[in-house]
């Protein structure tokens, strides 16, 4: 909390749940806040005193709130899987009313901001790709699903002037996150703030004539941990998405660079010379798999314009980059007897299909929907996969599927990421996601010789207690870690961030 223009910030909360989106209560004499509840696969609404207290929950499965009258709410929720739509509700949730329904279930609608007049309101979406899309403007009484508004790129926060006749925002586009405003309903798209610095979030002033943000500018980088400690292996830019070649003498990860226009290029590090190479440039890509040998790469792409893509890429430049499909596929991986892998929606839900090297003979591998591909075994043979489930305390739950046929089981119940050792030898679980200053943790549990998973409780693993007691092993203080041939070898990455609020003048 901190009081305008030069009062002295001073912390309200100590615990160390992520938390975001904080708002007033009407009176001001609250800060409600959404924090995540991993135990739960929960977003929920917390609340704390604004002068200092201990904070309570206001309201479960509620995220984004704000309050929009005398009692009355405005707020995300989950309603089956990771399925987010917006509602509108009294504060004992009483008369509640859809406002917007994302038509995938997939997609979440984890924001929403209403106009002053209160018959519109912006939405902040992601897609069944779980990708940002632009703001989407929707009606206030539900009657129909508007249309999107603002510059093309992923919105990430909206507002409203006082007056409601500007709407506010924060896109990212190719030139970077920068704040943008329009003129309600359908005016020009005007760009306000420019430059290296990127706007992240918008408050506009009472009296509508400046907006704050937060500007500031960040670099990702690949580390590495290994016996001798950690150490930096990724180039200058934003480096993410690491993951060990089979033998685990190379790192490979995705490398986008700070200028204008840049794409995100494909990279290898040899762990053993240090020296690192461009493999694959001048596309978008977005996720990929790399060959048992090492000398092919499967790569989802998303271009300027149009649906995602699957492109096979030769890392040694055999062949040109080869189009194998257009028309909305995703996350590939090699699958077993030369198959590829992916993921393809139908408009309402994502499925795990299959098909040759050149895009023929098309299949499902499993009749049920899946949320999001998570890892694939190195023997092509089981996909881990996160899936809508009815749990008492749950909503989703990570499975293992078999490529080949068979009963599915289960990883986890509720919140977790799965993923091999490039070997084949550990399976990595991590329960604990963390935060922006916890890292939190994962467990390496060991696979028995001749199987592709560990044994597993029937019901998956349903804490980070759990699964040490499968391990053995002390904790990994990782989350989001690429496991290398052992425990001590994994890659992260390590974000460096710098930045402060600004106020904005507008006219």
């Amino acid at each position: 909390m901190k009081s305008l223009p030069d009062g002295e910030p001073f912390q309200l909360t100590h615990d160390p749940r992520l938390k975001f989106a904080p708002t007033f209560s009407p009176d001001g004499l609250q800060v409600a806040y959404s924090v995540v509840e991993p135990s739960r696969t929960a977003w929920d609404t917390a609340s704390v005193p604004a002068r200092g207290g201990e904070p309570r929950i206001l309201m479960a499965n509620a995220e984004g709130l704000t309050w929009i009258g005398k009692g009355q709410l405005l707020f995300s929720e989950i309603r089956r899987g990771i399925h987010m739509p917006v509602v509108t509700a009294r504060e004992n949730r009483a008369a509640a009313r859809d406002v917007y329904v994302p038509e995938h279930e997939r997609a979440m609608a984890h924001f929403s901001s209403i106009s002053p007049d209160q018959k519109s309101v912006l939405i902040i979406e992601m897609d069944h790709t779980a990708a940002w899309q632009p703001c989407r403007l929707v009606p206030f009484d539900g009657s129909s699903r508007g249309r999107q508004v603002g510059p093309p790129g992923r919105c990430t926060s909206a507002g409203w002037s006082p007056d409601g006749s500007w709407m506010y925002f924060t896109v990212g586009t190719q030139e970077g996150q920068h704040l943008f405003r329009q003129r309600f309903p359908a005016g020009k798209t005007e760009q306000i703030t420019f430059g290296p610095a990127e706007a992240q979030g918008v408050a506009i002033a009472p009296d509508g004539r400046s907006v704050i943000t937060s500007l500031g500018m960040q670099q990702s980088a690949i580390w590495i941990h290994d016996a001798q400690g950690d150490r930096q292996i990724s180039s200058v830019g934003d480096a993410f998405l690491p993951r060990f070649s089979a033998d685990g003498n190379r790192v490979f990860h995705l490398l986008r660079r700070s200028a204008p226009e840049s794409t995100n290029d494909l990279w290898a590090v040899d762990l053993r010379t240090g020296r690192s190479d461009r493999l694959v440039w001048d596309f978008q890509i977005t996720s990929y798999d790399i060959s048992d040998s090492g000398s092919e790469a499967l790569l989802a792409v998303k271009p300027s314009h149009g649906s995602s893509q699957i492109w096979l890429a030769s890392l040694d430049r055999r062949f040109p980059p080869v189009l194998i499909a257009s028309d909305g596929e995703d996350r590939p991986y090699f699958g077993p007897n030369g198959q590829i892998l992916y993921t393809l929606s139908d408009g309402r839900a994502n499925y795990l299909f299959r098909m040759n090297r050149d895009g023929s003979d098309r299949s499902k591998v499993v009749p049920h929907p899946i949320l999001t591909v998570m890892s694939v075994s190195p023997n092509r043979l089981w996909v881990a996969a996160l899936v809508a489930v009815n749990d008492e305390q749950a909503t989703f739950s990570e499975i293992a599927i078999p490529v080949q046929g068979g009963p599915a089981k289960r990883i986890c119940s509720g919140f977790c990421v799965a993923r091999w050792a490039p070997d084949g030898k550990f399976f990595y679980v991590t329960v604990d996601p963390g935060t922006p200053s916890h890292p939190g943790n994962t467990v390496a549990i060991p696979i028995p010789a001749g199987s592709t998973l560990p044994a597993l409780p029937s019901t998956g693993i349903h804490s980070l207690a759990e699964g040490l007691a499968l391990s053995g092993k002390p904790l990994i203080p990782q989350s989001e870690l690429a496991p290398g041939v052992n425990p001590s070898l994994y890659a992260y990455v390590k974000t460096a961030m710098h930045r402060n609020l600004f106020r904005v003048p507008v006219r």
